[in-house]
């Protein structure tokens, strides 16, 4: 990937509910408490599992919101690991 997130790889940054991080396959960020597993990044989609237990995917750019107010925008993916935005 070309582009650099604020955050690299440190899902940590994410806890406060602001974070621009590297995700991939297997990764766990906790967004405000509530954690949501990163289940696949791969060419066609982005696949995660909410903390409502929810699966969704995302395909190429675009973004997830939750009910509690936390917003996922992934911003690049290279088929193995995806750049998001947590706001």
């Amino acid at each position: 990937m070309s582009e650099v997130v604020a955050d690299g790889t440190n899902l940590q940054a994410c806890e406060d509910g602001a974070c621009e991080v590297e995700i991939k396959s297997g990764d766990v960020p906790s967004i405000k408490g509530e954690r949501f597993t990163v289940v696949s990044v791969d060419t066609q989609d982005t696949t995660f599992v909410l903390p409502s237990g929810t699966t969704t995917s995302v395909g190429g750019a675009g973004n997830i919101s939750t009910g509690s107010g936390t917003n996922v925008v992934i911003l690049r993916n290279n088929g193995s690991i995806a750049m998001i935005r947590v706001s």
